[in-house]
């Protein structure tokens, strides 16, 4: 009885030794869209106003659709695809997959360079470098097989570049794309 006893203490200790296992726990971020809706709805409302407006302003408007467009085509369709990488990279090495989840993060990593110099906007400019080097510190953990560390990296770079697309146009603030 005592052995039987002993037995299940010691299984029972060694079993809170082992390193624990993290859930299977899908981010359930706020991922909605609407910030796209926001850009279309005021691309069609200046859309709009050209139909009604005297030819004088027509130029102007053309140019400030232009830009609403421009930024849903280079901000935030790249950086919502680098949040679905980064999601999808998060639940990649949930699964164990390390090779998967670094590979999504240097696509994710790839899509943010090309941001960079696409305006002439130092802060904007500060902004991609600072989301480069994020995910450059989450690769370097996965490549260390630093796996706590980078899981835990990759939850605050998910929900970094969730904000990033929430506070788009402060993000952008006196950005003006010129592709």
């Amino acid at each position: 009885m005592f052995k039987k006893l002993l037995i299940a203490l010691a299984l029972l200790i060694f079993s809170g030794c082992q390193p624990q296992e993290r859930d299977w726990n899908p981010i359930f971020e706020d991922t909605h869209f609407n910030y796209f809706n926001t850009r279309i709805e005021k691309s069609l409302a200046l859309v709009d106003e050209l139909v009604r407006s005297p030819e004088g302003v027509l130029q102007e408007n053309l140019e400030l659709i232009r830009q609403q467009l421009l930024k849903l085509k280079d901000y935030y369709v790249p950086i919502t695809t680098v949040r679905q990488e980064v999601y999808d990279a998060e639940r990649y090495l949930k699964i164990k997959d390390t090779g998967k989840a670094k590979e999504l993060l240097r696509r994710a990593r790839s899509k943010v360079i090309s941001l960079l110099g696409s305006t002439d906007n130092s802060v904007f400019d500060k902004v991609v470098v600072e989301l480069t080097s994020m995910i450059d510190e989450t690769l370097a953990s996965l490549e260390h097989n630093d796996v706590d560390t980078a899981y835990i990296r990759l939850k605050t770079l998910g929900a970094h570049v969730n904000q990033m697309l929430y506070k788009g146009e402060l993000v952008l603030s006196g950005t003006e794309f010129e592709k």
